[in-house]
């Protein structure tokens, strides 16, 4: 299975949350029991700086209900992601820094399944 292609916007100094479900072939919801969840969002796919790390460790991403994938980033954390004003540019009427992420689930046999990936915009925050 690819991964799906899925843009985000993160708002700096927000709490930002994204809510997923993931269903088989047959359109029924995956069992999670077991897995474990990573999500790194970088500058671009040769960063070795992470901007935002969201695992089930930090308790950045849980599974609420069968099949249910919940991203959270809070505001504490997105207010604190350094912004590179070298790399803003006009997107969508939003000045932004372009940043890339993707989200992987592995299972208990240790079985890695790429989700998602995409763009993630990171909007500068104004009011400090």
């Amino acid at each position: 299975m690819s991964a799906g292609i899925y843009d985000i916007i993160i708002e700096q100094g927000a709490d930002w949350r994204l809510v997923l479900t993931w269903k088989d072939a047959a359109g029924n919801a995956v069992n999670l029991t077991g897995y474990s969840g990573r999500m790194q969002v970088r500058e671009s796919f040769a960063s070795k700086a992470k901007v935002f790390d969201l695992t089930t460790a930090n308790n950045m991403i849980t599974f609420p209900a069968a099949g249910v994938i919940e991203l959270k980033i809070p505001a504490a954390v997105s207010s604190a992601a350094p912004i590179n004003p070298a790399k803003l540019a006009w997107i969508d009427g939003k000045e932004v820094q372009q940043l890339i992420f993707d989200l992987e689930l592995v299972d208990v046999f240790g079985a890695v399944t790429r989700l998602l990936q995409g763009a993630a915009l990171f909007v500068p925050e104004v009011t400090k």
